[in-house]
């Protein structure tokens, strides 16, 4: 059955933290620029950012399997408020792109915590809707913070932003203190064995397959947070703009998450994953051809609204194909296979960016996400594969399982 009180306790924590994270996240690249950062820096910042958390995530959910929550999360919340700290006080582009290793710590052992105390605190047959429920909150906090981010850094300083953000997450720390217990999260039963780095990717082929494939359409997240900034940047936006927009994309992944479980029964996951993608190539080769302003503000939240679904889809796949007691390592490998994907992505985009423009990348990625679209419908379609017994087990009634909390 569904841990109520648990649930309500992480998704504040989560709210609180994605309103500090967001509202310092949106302003970061163009942040750089300003302090005479170029733009294969910004990309640099970020696939260092991306590589720190990917390690970070694999090493981190063996971890959380044998020792617990509460502390880990608490780590994490700390790590974020010292990386912000270190943003405000930063007087060179160097300096910030250096100090996004703290974040990268954080990130990567925050996010394997939280979904897995989502997961935990969920009954297998209320999981998805409760991950979905999650992602929902953590909309309603980034619309916030992403016009709050802009609209500070515009009228202030991008200083008082990052300042801000600190002080949050040392209020989602006291918090966390305060609400959770150790005996709250205990390690799974199957997770009693001394750590081992070859165990980090010992989990089973459908989960495998799924990170693979989630991690390659990772290039949304490369569109989203880092193209998306400096396409407006190059075409004579600001601050504001940048805001405005990212705010835009997470309230269309808010609206689009609302209907995620109707589309799920209607298509099913492999329905989901190629409407999605076919979608958004057609709307970066429009953004790609248009080069405005409006465009911006009218396609970049459709596109990332859409993303959002397959984020969803995707994670659901991965964890309901996770076995007994690995529901950490199968978390830190989804989540560290995207990281390290990443990586590429943000190099890529940043080099080829600084080198041409950012519009022609974003007609590249368009063909990227055709690709991908129809080798995820080969992959996800194989008769007998672990796949469709993971897809199976998440639409399935079963039996609620009774954790103790």
């Amino acid at each position: 059955m569904t841990n109520k009180r648990m649930l309500r306790g992480t998704f504040i924590v989560a709210f609180i933290q994605n309103l500090a994270m967001t509202s310092a996240g949106g302003i970061f690249p163009v942040y750089l620029r300003t302090l005479g950062g170029t733009e294969l820096l910004v990309g640099i910042a970020f696939a260092w950012f991306s590589l720190v958390r990917g390690f970070t995530s694999l090493v981190s959910g063996q971890i959380i399997d044998r020792l617990g929550r509460r502390s880990l999360l608490i780590t994490s919340l700390v790590g974020f408020g010292a990386a912000n700290l270190a943003y405000a006080l930063a007087k060179s582009p160097v300096q910030l792109t250096a100090f996004r290793i703290v974040q990268g710590l954080a990130a990567g052992l925050y996010w394997v915590v939280i979904l897995c105390m989502v997961a935990d605190a969920s009954s297998t047959e209320e999981r998805l809707g409760n991950m979905t429920r999650f992602n929902i909150f953590i909309a309603i906090s980034g619309i916030i913070a992403n016009w709050m981010g802009g609209f500070l850094a515009e009228a202030f300083s991008p200083r008082l932003v990052f300042v801000q953000s600190c002080l949050m997450f040392a209020a989602a720390t006291v918090f966390s203190l305060q609400f959770f217990h150790e005996t709250d999260q205990q390690p799974g039963k199957a997770a009693v064995s001394k750590f081992s780095f070859a165990a980090l990717l010992q989990v089973n082929s459908g989960v495998k397959r799924v990170s693979l494939l989630a991690g390659i359409g990772m290039i949304a997240e490369t569109i989203n947070l880092m193209g998306m900034s400096l396409y407006v940047y190059g075409i004579g936006g600001g601050y504001r703009d940048v805001g405005l927009i990212a705010g835009l994309i997470v309230a269309s992944g808010l609206v689009c998450q609302l209907f995620a479980p109707a589309l799920k029964r209607k298509l099913d996951s492999r329905g989901i994953i190629l409407m999605v993608y076919l979608s958004n190539a057609i709307f970066l080769l429009l953004l790609f051809w248009r080069k405005t302003l409006t465009a911006a503000y009218l396609l970049f939240p459709v596109i990332g609204g859409l993303f959002a679904l397959t984020s969803l889809t995707w994670l659901a796949l991965a964890q309901d194909a996770a076995e007994e007691g690995q529901m950490g390592v199968a978390t830190g490998f989804y989540r560290g296979t995207l990281d390290l994907t990443n990586v590429i992505y943000y190099l890529a985009f940043g080099a080829l960016s600084a080198r041409f423009s950012v519009a022609p990348l974003l007609a590249v990625a368009a063909f990227a996400l055709l690709g991908l679209a129809f080798a995820a419908q080969r992959l996800l379609s194989q008769p007998g594969g672990e796949m469709d017994q993971a897809y199976s087990v998440s639409t399935k009634p079963s039996t609620p399982s009774v954790r103790e909390h």
